[in-house]
């Protein structure tokens, strides 16, 4: 089962993990159009008005705001986000558009699902 709280619980885990503290950072999130894949109309929903493409990476978020908004379509969440972290307390999250149901996540066999920290 997959809900707000457990889906901020595992983003502020992978980053508490880095010892950065999520609640003082900001977020901008970079969604990632996989081709060649399949999208339905919740996909496309999300795609067009709550990632649109064109804009979406342009805006900084609080933690509230990003679970707000990854959580749309609770309890469907996205199949994957990579977390970048960027200089002055910026976290990047690049996210699959596909929503999926948990037991569809990738990575949910990890502790923090979807979520995967990306060194770099």
């Amino acid at each position: 089962m997959m809900n707000k709280t457990i889906f901020q619980k595992h983003l502020v885990n992978v980053l508490y993990n880095k010892g950065i503290d999520a609640k003082r950072c900001n977020y901008v999130i970079y969604p990632i159009l996989e081709e060649g894949k399949k999208y339905n109309s919740k996909d496309d929903f999300v795609r067009l008005n709550v990632f649109p493409l064109d804009k979406i990476s342009n805006y900084i978020f609080t933690l509230e705001e990003i679970i707000k908004r990854f959580s749309v379509f609770e309890p469907y969440y996205p199949l994957w986000i990579d977390v970048y972290v960027k200089e002055n307390d910026i976290i990047e999250l690049h996210t699959s558009l596909r929503f999926r149901k948990p037991s569809e996540l990738l990575r949910r066999t990890t502790e923090n699902a979807p979520f995967k920290f990306v060194e770099q």
